[in-house]
């Protein structure tokens, strides 16, 4: 295949033909690590991905996290972490702050993926599943691998 490789750094948005791809930081294993979240759009549809946000950062969701998921049709966000408290020792984010988000940014579907053996068995992707309903009004999906969405 012909593969092209831009490395790309920060916060910014590249531009296509027909569509585009705009990315934030994602604060959650830095410094040893930089996280992105990233929206591609195109045909008028938005879809976000971003990975797990550190509950270390007071407020919530970043505010540039917050607005790159507004309004996207479908959001998906890693869910690693069983934190039903903010005070979780692991200090990353639970259902609550992904429920959050997808409220505050008005997200029409949150799948949820990157389950960690922890949370993906017995009554606890029911529990979560529970919490983030309670939380945010839009569609909720249990991400599975190789799930396919069209927007």
């Amino acid at each position: 295949p012909d593969t092209r490789v831009a490395e790309l750094s920060g916060d910014g948005v590249l531009e296509f033909a027909g569509w585009r791809i705009q990315r934030c930081e994602a604060p959650h294993y830095q410094p040893y690590l930089d996280s992105f979240a990233y929206r591609v759009e195109a045909g008028g549809k938005a879809f976000v991905y971003t990975s797990d946000v550190n509950l270390a950062r007071p407020g919530g969701a970043p505010p540039a996290l917050l607005e790159l998921a507004r309004g996207a049709d479908l959001l998906v966000h890693y869910l690693n972490a069983f934190a039903f408290e903010a005070n979780h020792p692991g200090g990353l984010a639970g259902p609550r702050l992904a429920a959050a988000l997808a409220r505050e940014a008005g997200v029409k579907t949150l799948v949820t993926t990157h389950h960690g053996p922890w949370i993906d068995g017995g009554d606890r992707p029911q529990r979560l599943l529970a919490e983030i309903r309670a939380a945010f009004g839009g569609e909720v999906i249990w991400g599975e691998d190789l799930m396919a969405f069209t927007l």
